[in-house]
């Protein structure tokens, strides 16, 4: 596990973590993703009683009681070891922050971070009403030790493209503009810095928000994470994107865009012009 935490101390055995669950969501769970919703409430609960039980185990017994109880005990993720308690992992104490009747998705992320602040919360996980991911996604982004960390996910639309991006300046008569460009070839299954993200599913430590100042997300509507990702900048916040999570983002067809439509949409257009093309032929076609 790495310790070194962006600007931030570290961690000490046994330290208590307490997450905000902030749920920006338009009016619930989407209906197809409910069932991963409340999986993923159940598998907060468990790990959260689970680190407690560490700490307990530990503190009257000692590390090797815990370990021989811990081999005994329910996994808490069937599907990888990683969804699992380590030795060296905090105790976690969630609360959910439940911001499901604002509508403007900057609004409600604003609202939930006032709440959590409030709490004395020390990250916040976000994550949308349309998201799917598995439950091994918090523990992941968690490890790291960052400040600002993403989980790689996909546009909703057509042409599928990473919400990863960098930004592009140029100086013109001592005025400099700034405009921005998805990351089309990103690192695989790693975790790599990058200039912004869409905020479908993050973790972000509470000391990023205080130094930004209230004022995260641009409360007016769209363009909330790439608002926040420009306030991480301004106040020397480095950004991480994690591209080993595997996240399902519902699309307005069919089918879930995720890693692997990605690399099959990929494969057929070079680039975000050339799909831009296409899509105008075709329309040609249908006149």
């Amino acid at each position: 596990m790495d310790k070194t935490l962006d600007g931030l101390a570290p961690l000490e055995s046994g330290e208590k973590v307490k997450i905000a669950i902030c749920l920006p969501h338009y009016a619930g769970p989407d209906i197809e993703t409910v069932a991963e919703y409340f999986s993923m409430m159940g598998y907060f609960g468990r790990l959260q009683e689970q680190s407690h039980l560490k700490e307990l185990v530990i503190k009257t017994q000692g590390l090797d009681a815990w370990k021989k109880m811990h081999a005994e005990l329910p996994k808490l993720d069937d599907s990888t070891t990683l969804g699992e308690l380590q030795d060296d992992d905090p105790v976690f104490s969630f609360t959910i922050v439940n911001k499901m009747q604002w509508s403007l998705p900057g609004q409600a992320r604003e609202f939930c971070v006032e709440e959590a602040l409030a709490l004395g919360c020390d990250y916040c996980f976000f994550f949308d009403d349309d998201m799917r991911f598995a439950r091994d996604t918090f523990l992941r982004l968690y490890r790291h030790q960052k400040q600002v960390v993403f989980g790689l996910a996909f546009t909703s639309r057509e042409p599928i493209l990473p919400v990863v991006y960098k930004f592009n300046r140029t100086t013109k008569e001592g005025v400099t503009s700034v405009d921005m460009d998805h990351v089309f070839d990103f690192p695989e299954d790693t975790l790599f810095q990058c200039d912004a993200h869409g905020t479908g599913v993050c973790l972000i430590h509470a000391d990023a928000f205080r130094k930004i100042g209230k004022g995260w997300f641009n409360a007016q509507g769209s363009g909330e994470d790439i608002h926040f990702c420009v306030k991480c900048e301004q106040n020397n916040i480095p950004i991480f994107c994690d591209s080993s999570v595997f996240i399902d983002h519902k699309s307005q067809t069919v089918l879930w865009h995720n890693k692997n439509t990605y690399r099959d949409a990929r494969a057929i257009y070079k680039n975000f012009e050339q799909r831009k093309l296409v899509k105008q032929f075709e329309l040609s076609m249908e006149m």
